[in-house]
């Protein structure tokens, strides 16, 4: 929770500094109740984003429903989903770690939304949630009028993690 809400600021800055990124789009905690001596929390999340008259889809229910929505555009799976999904995560994890200096190192499919146009296609646009899984491996904290300016620490991505739970939807596994 602390994480969270600690990166709105410089997140913030840096898009005020550089413009924001048309691709990017990050769900900001605005606030967080924690109990104290614990790590439960309850985060309260700005959620205007989503009443852009898109429609958005938890990359978590692609086993679910990815493959009415790559037939109903005439393409297999694989191939569909492949760019749209894998390729599209791979591009938005190396522009937030570029920009801002974060990496999820678990970044679950629960905290990835695709945007989708009214056909349900793809916009090519993501919308990160949970900053809390993010880490810094830059000096972006200490940043006070610029982008981060050097590596202050290790990435260590785990990729597997944007696939978690894909196989554990019977006969819908991806």
């Amino acid at each position: 929770a602390d994480w969270s809400r600690d990166w709105c600021e410089p997140v913030g800055r840096i898009d005020a500094l550089v413009g924001p990124d048309p691709s990017i789009h990050m769900v900001r905690e605005v606030i967080a109740l924690v109990v104290r001596g614990s790590e439960t929390a309850c985060l309260v999340r700005d959620l205007r984003l989503f009443q852009d008259g898109h429609h958005y889809l938890p990359a978590l229910s692609l086993p679910w429903v990815g493959r009415q929505i790559a037939r109903r555009h005439g393409e297999p799976f694989a191939e569909f989903w492949g760019r749209h999904y894998a390729a599209s995560v791979g591009q938005a994890k190396a522009r937030l770690f570029a920009r801002y200096g974060l990496w999820y190192e678990t970044p679950n499919p629960q905290n990835l939304v695709i945007q989708l146009d009214r056909e349900l296609r793809p916009t090519g646009r993501l919308v990160f949630r949970d900053l809390g899984d993010t880490y810094c491996a830059t000096d972006a904290f200490e940043a006070t009028t610029a982008r981060w300016t050097r590596l202050t620490g290790e990435l260590r991505p785990e990729t597997e993690n944007s696939f978690w739970a894909f196989g554990e939807s019977g006969e819908r596994s991806v």
